[in-house]
């Protein structure tokens, strides 16, 4: 793993870091990595209160369908188990260059924890049913934390505990 490019301006940082999987001599696979960092605003502002996300408008009200637990060893473990082990997964040491205070949860586990509440809650167990899954990850999940998955309709959302901010939603559906 090394940092094969670097380009900066004034707003955001861009990695790309590449891996390379060798057996011997011999190349067996290889990964690039783009990696954005947002750099703080000039002039500060980073001290204002975050503005409480509304709440969803319809007049069915949203079902929470799981509360997910993020341990602080996750990015670890799920690194170990798929190979991606980036280092804003792993420690809050690691994770500091990259903007961010704690670790974060990987992008693919978060998918798939949603993925394993939309089988469990509304295709009866058999993940044949989920026929699609499209997720739009809005906010990283910092390590240690909780968050809850919550459906209306065809539509998800995963949100912090206390349910003020949103960190990813999107749209599923569920076959016969």
């Amino acid at each position: 793993v090394y940092l094969a490019g670097l380009d900066r301006d004034e707003r955001r940082l861009l990695l790309t870091v590449q891996a390379e999987n060798r057996v011997g001599a011999t190349l067996a696979s290889e990964s690039r990595s783009l990696i954005l960092v947002r750099l703080p605003k000039k002039g500060g502002g980073g001290d204002k209160k975050k503005k409480r996300e509304p709440a969803p408008t319809d007049e069915t009200p949203w079902q929470t369908i799981r509360t997910f637990r993020f341990p602080a060893s996750l990015g670890r473990s799920y690194g170990l188990l798929v190979g991606d082990v980036n280092p804003i997964h792993l420690s809050r040491l690691t994770a500091q260059p990259f903007g961010f205070k704690r670790p974060i949860a990987h992008g693919f586990c978060l998918k798939a924890m949603v993925a394993h509440a939309l089988i469990r809650e509304h295709g009866g167990g058999d993940p044949a049913r989920l026929e699609r899954l499209f997720i739009r990850f809005k906010r990283a999940v910092p390590l240690p934390s909780r968050a809850v998955c919550v459906t209306h309709e065809n539509r998800f959302a995963v949100k912090t505990e206390d349910q003020s901010q949103t960190l990813a939603d999107g749209e599923f559906r569920i076959g016969d």
